[in-house]
């Protein structure tokens, strides 16, 4: 597994002489700046190996790909504790200075301002808070919480988008969607891998078979009650002391429960 690499070194963080972080505002500034870069070279690590999906796919190598996917989800977690180490050993007994990591926060918010996915920059240094500090439940002064995340925040809502119209058969629309996909592997079929996808599409908008039928359309074998008049084989059951209906009655009886949806209808 690839390990991560280390870019921003714990000795960036000192000063080159004692005047230059002379004041709080100027070390959590430098703080600020040294968790941006951490986001910046978990991002760049976590595209380098999202840009091996398509060699994956197109390779077949399976096992490759379940390992590039486990990889991508620690990677998460090791620059964190990597960031989280290297802050440690600069700020030493400020660690956990909460009054320092208040002015660390909205240093930081200034540090991404310009950044595209600032809203994950954020996710990043609260779980690096979080973790450092060992919070349960929200501390909203050290971290940013749930109501300051706007994923949707300066994204730029006109993307790019190609327009595929159904001219009558599906099969043809993923023809013409499948063969604008630019592999360097060909289609060992395309017109069947098109008929396939447009099979599955289709079963998918297809109604159920059963859809809009009564669920006791049809009369229960096990409990069903009838209207008609008393044949003669009732009259020969009241005769030896049964009433009519009291089979009916009997296994309401020993069944309570089971003959009430019949009984409804």
């Amino acid at each position: 597994m690839q390990r991560v690499r280390r870019r921003a070194d714990p000795q960036s963080l000192t000063p080159r002489t004692e005047s230059d972080l002379d004041t709080a505002n100027d070390l959590a500034t430098e703080c600020a700046r040294h968790l941006a870069e951490a986001f910046a070279g978990y991002n760049s690590d976590f595209r380098a190996i999202t840009r091996r999906a398509p060699q994956r796919f197109e390779s077949r190598d399976w096992q490759g790909s379940q390992r590039d996917a486990v990889e991508r989800i620690d990677l998460y977690d090791r620059w964190t504790q990597v960031a989280i180490a290297e802050l440690k050993v600069r700020l030493g007994a400020r660690a956990q200075d909460r009054s320092l990591w208040v002015a660390i926060r909205n240093a930081f918010e200034i540090e991404i301002a310009g950044f595209s996915d600032k809203e994950f920059t954020k996710t990043f240094f609260s779980s690096i808070s979080r973790r450092l500090f060992g919070t349960v439940g929200v501390a909203p002064e050290v971290e940013f919480v749930a109501t300051e995340l706007d994923p949707l925040a300066g994204s730029n809502p006109v993307g790019i988008t190609r327009r595929y119209e159904n001219r009558g058969a599906l099969n043809l629309l993923f023809e013409d969607l499948l063969g604008d996909l630019r592999f360097r592997t060909p289609w060992r079929d395309l017109e069947k891998s098109a008929a396939q996808s447009a099979a599955d599409v289709a079963s998918h908008l297809r109604p159920p078979a059963n859809a809009g039928r009564s669920r006791w359309s049809k009369s229960s074998p096990r409990c069903s009650t009838s209207s008609r008049a008393p044949t003669s084989s009732d009259e020969s059951a009241g005769a030896t002391g049964h009433a009519p209906g009291a089979g009916v009655e009997e296994h309401r009886e020993r069944h309570p429960g089971r003959c009430h949806d019949a009984d409804r209808r």
